[in-house]
């Protein structure tokens, strides 16, 4: 469909080895997007890659005025789209300011209202030099939380978003999940806090000693958050979600194995919040305390399809079918049909 990276067609009747991919933009940084370009106040001695970008600017701009064969054409038309959708991007982000609180996700030299963000808190009258970045995993979410904020504050109406996709790595661990749980600092990014600094970086809200000041610095959606005008808040939804859960019990290192059942986050100021679902069954608590399995499972019991599928429908409307064909294709044996739990609807969810 118009906003999934997915299969061609329209369910049931779609082609699952057809991928659609015109409308997927990958960005790293949204401030590098597109092809490389020259600035001449800079020493050009030293900037070799400034020297080959405008060496082949100025041959392609000359093969755009030779008369080419029909083989050439479609690479010399790619070329100039890429060039002037990165020339239209890169104008709208000059003049676009990454707001501080988006900034401390990934720098060390911020401070809001001249007040240093998350210092150490060992030192007396910190400056901005004693500032310290806020996500631990700063390179690497903290930069896609600020492409989010450029898209959607400074390219939409360019890129005609729809949605976006972001990861969080490193949930693999089987041992001493809470690393460092008792350091006297739990807000440090510096110090390695095994899956909970993961939660922080993604979930943590206004830290501070007043968390009610705007100007506390916050963990990674939340500062997104707190940057987005109230319009754009009212047309955004996060979905979270993991490619697999967690067993009930600790394995014996302080951690626990790959499991069967999950947990899924939809996340709107348009949703009806609450839980779907039966967080935790009786049979589940029963197994917790059953020594006889080693490392017991949570039985999955909806699928993916049922929660997603409305969320895709608010996207774009009647898309949810398309991208989820399995909720109706009626020619499924039953065991590959998606689960959906006894006495749950997502009709309402938003």
């Amino acid at each position: 469909n118009q906003f999934c990276f997915g299969p061609v067609g329209n369910a049931p009747n779609y082609n699952p080895n057809a991928i659609d991919n015109r409308d997927l933009v990958s960005v790293q940084n949204s401030r590098e997007m597109g092809l490389n370009d020259y600035d001449l106040t800079d020493p050009q001695l030293y900037r070799s890659n400034q020297r080959m970008a405008r060496a082949l600017k100025n041959y392609y701009a000359g093969m755009h005025n030779e008369q080419l064969g029909q083989a050439y054409q479609k690479f010399m038309d790619h070329e100039q789209k890429i060039r002037l959708f990165g020339e239209l991007i890169r104008d709208r982000m000059e003049n676009l300011e990454v707001p501080d609180l988006i900034r401390a996700l990934r720098y060390n030299d911020v401070a809001v209202d001249g007040v240093p963000v998350n210092p150490d808190p060992e030192i007396e009258n910190p400056t901005v030099e004693d500032a310290r970045r806020v996500l631990r995993s700063s390179y690497s979410f903290g930069q896609q939380i600020a492409n989010a904020y450029d898209v959607l504050c400074g390219a939409s109406d360019i890129l005609e978003v729809g949605t976006m996709s972001m990861e969080y790595g490193g949930w693999d661990s089987h041992a001493d999940q809470r690393r460092n749980a008792n350091t006297t600092d739990p807000n440090d990014p510096d110090q390695y806090r095994g899956i909970e600094s993961g939660f922080k970086d993604i979930f943590g809200g206004q830290f501070g000693n007043n968390p009610s000041d705007p100007n506390q610095w916050h963990s990674g959606f939340s500062a997104l958050w707190a940057t987005l005008p109230q319009a754009d808040r009212n047309k955004i939804v996060l979905t979270i979600a993991g490619e697999f859960g967690r067993q009930i019990r600790d394995n014996g290192d302080a951690g626990t194995d790959h499991g069967k059942g999950n947990i899924m986050l939809v996340i709107s100021e348009q949703v009806n919040g609450g839980i779907y679902g039966e967080m935790f069954q009786d049979d589940e608590v029963d197994k917790y305390d059953d020594d006889s399995l080693n490392t017991p499972d949570i039985d999955p019991l909806t699928d993916l399809d049922y929660l997603f599928a409305p969320v895709c429908d608010w996207v774009a409307s009647n898309s949810g079918n398309d991208v989820f064909p399995r909720l109706v294709d009626n020619s499924l044996p039953l065991e590959d049909r998606p689960l959906l739990e006894q006495g749950v609807s997502f009709n309402n969810l938003f």
